[in-house]
Parts: C-alpha cells; sequence; structure tokens
C-alpha cells in the first residue's frame, strides 16, 4: 500500500492541518482545488486514501466520490475516504466524531478536528485497509 493521500476541502485552513498530519507521518500529501481536480489527480496519482469535505467548492463531496465511482451500492477497499464536515445538531446529538459515513466507504470526521483524531483515524483507516486487502507492505 502506497503513501499518498489526496487532500481536498472548501477551507485553505483544514487543508493546511490535514496536510500537517500528512507529513508528520510521512506521507506523501497530495492537495486539490476542488472535486474535479481532486478526481483527476486520485486517477493519476492512485492514493491509498482520500481526506475530502462533505462541501467542495465545485461540487458535494459525495458527487466527487461517485465521479470516482464510489457509491453505496459499490463500495470499494481500493480507496480509503475520511469526510470532514462540520456538524449539523442533529449530527452531534447522534454521534461525536467518528463514526461511519453512511454514503461512502471509510470514516466521517466533523470539524474543526484535533489533528491527533485525524492521525489516529488514517491509522485505523490504513490498518482496516490492509486487514481486507491482505497487504501490510509499504512503498
Amino acid at each position: 500500500m502506497n503513501r499518498k493521500v489526496v487532500a481536498v476541502d472548501n477551507e485553505a485552513k483544514v487543508i493546511r492541518q490535514v496536510v500537517d498530519v500528512l507529513l508528520r507521518d510521512e506521507y506523501v500529501a497530495i492537495t486539490a482545488e476542488n472535486g474535479a481536480d481532486a478526481v483527476s489527480k486520485v486517477r493519476t496519482e492512485q492514493p491509498w486514501l482520500i481526506v475530502l469535505g462533505k462541501e467542495l467548492p465545485d461540487m458535494p463531496g459525495k458527487q466527487m466520490l461517485e465521479c470516482l465511482g464510489i457509491t453505496p451500492a459499490s463500495p470499494t477497499l481500493a480507496l480509503g475516504v475520511i469526510m470532514l464536515s462540520r456538524p449539523t445538531w442533529k449530527e452531534c446529538s447522534e454521534s461525536f466524531g467518528l463514526r461511519p459515513y453512511p454514503d461512502a466507504p471509510g470514516m466521517y470526521l466533523f470539524k474543526p478536528f484535533n489533528p491527533m483524531e485525524l492521525r489516529q483515524y488514517i491509522r485505523y483507516l490504513r490498518e482496516q485497509m490492509q486487514k481486507v486487502n491482505g497487504n501490510t507492505t509499504t512503498e
């Protein structure tokens, strides 16, 4: 499993925080300007993970995942997903922080997030993907 991660969000500050976390753990951080750019970079760079906002400058995060062929009906563990969002009151009352995201394979993390939480989510998702895919090597 490679160390490439694509990061895209509608907030520059959030992208900087994600990149800081990734670099601290020696991942290759690939940033995208918007959803279309992220789709292109995922297709060319073939990362193991994408960290994306629920809302992107040009489309919803869910739509971006659909452009990659990732839907609730066809989840994949070839590409991990961590979706970031500002919580609504309903979301806050249902969950605090980590929970499966109902519309995509992966994890759901509320903004603002603690960088240590993001690191834990990345590690957890990587471990789970390695177990399922039977791959424990890194490039």
